[in-house]
């Protein structure tokens, strides 16, 4: 019995080429189109190469509420483009639309397809105008200038109240409690010297010099229950530089008197008066709390607090001024 002929090795085929980036974020949204939120999903479309042109909205045809936006994207070819299907629209079960048309598309006939075209052709500005208004800071046809119109929505919510400067401070500084409570500090005020006459005595304050007037104002405490913040920064220096990039360019167009103090609770504390300006950690005469166990002999000019917290004072002063 003869042997069969060794088979002879196949000869390899084509290698597939690997997907490209794009393919790969294309696939990624086909398949989880659900997951994506619309501004998400439109920066995703860009990045693959689509123009906002290219890009078609449309509406899911149904009779219940969905519990996501985006229903499914599709990407065609030749022209290029990406059907958007959103949960929301003329066909969703939220439709301004009366029942009519919908018992039109359920019974079917020769005008469905041509019924379903006219509510598409109708639906996509709808809907594109819908998806835009999800960052108007980058559409300039709704918001020419943003920064102006945050400025203008800041003072509608009247940030000399109580309530606005917490919800403005509790966004800046989201790892800390606070409070905000009004209160009444004392200005000094130069005045003109008013002499009659001639005198030799308290020529600088005869009827005038300074003056201390009595003003509202509004007092923020921020409570730390740890020296520094999680980058590693003193709470101090970390309080200071937020309050000076964030919240007072905010409220410079108010005419507000603000103190800012900071609490460092939960801890027995050393503070100590900084006689070194090399130290970088010092901010107001005042170092980063240690505990009071960890210095067997406390330094000169030191104050070992008997309680646990400390008050220091990051800024007060007027918001609208222009030596900020």
């Amino acid at each position: 019995m003869s042997k069969p002929p060794p088979s002879q090795p196949r000869a390899p085929g084509p290698a597939t080429p690997p997907e490209s980036p794009e393919q790969t974020l294309m696939a990624t949204m086909v398949r989880r189109a659900h997951e994506f939120t619309l501004p998400a999903l439109l920066d995703a479309l860009q990045a693959v190469g689509l123009r906002a042109e290219e890009v078609i909205f449309r509406s899911h045809l149904s009779h219940s509420h969905q519990a996501y936006l985006v229903y499914s994207v599709e990407f065609l070819g030749d022209p290029r483009r990406a059907v958007v299907t959103l949960n929301i629209g003329l066909l969703a079960a939220q439709s301004p639309l009366p029942s009519y048309f919908f018992s039109v598309l359920e019974r079917g006939g020769h005008n469905t397809e041509a019924l379903l075209a006219v509510l598409y052709l109708i639906d996509h500005p709808l809907l594109r105008e819908r998806a835009r208004s999800e960052y108007p800071e980058r559409d300039r046809r709704t918001v020419s200038d943003w920064e102006h119109a945050k400025g203008l929505l800041l003072r509608l919510l009247a940030p000399q109240s109580p309530r606005t400067l917490h919800w403005l401070f509790q966004r800046v500084f989201p790892e800390l409690g606070l409070s905000v409570e009004r209160a009444t500090s004392e200005l000094p005020l130069a005045t003109d010297q008013v002499i009659i006459g001639t005198t030799a005595l308290g020529e600088s304050r005869a009827l005038g010099g300074q003056v201390r007037l009595s003003h509202s104002a509004l007092t923020v405490t921020l409570y730390c229950e740890e020296a520094e913040s999680l980058t590693g920064r003193p709470w101090t220096q970390e309080g200071a530089r937020r309050l000076q990039q964030f919240i007072l360019p905010l409220l410079r167009e108010s005419a507000l008197y603000l103190q800012l103090w900071m609490a460092f609770t939960g801890r027995d504390a050393l503070a100590r008066l900084s006689s070194s300006h090399r130290k970088p950690d010092g901010f107001l005469g005042h170092e980063p709390l240690s505990r009071a166990v960890s210095q067997p002999s406390p330094p000169e000019h030191s104050l070992i607090a008997s309680q646990s917290s400390q008050r220091v004072l990051l800024f007060s002063g007027y918001t609208d001024s222009r030596d900020l």
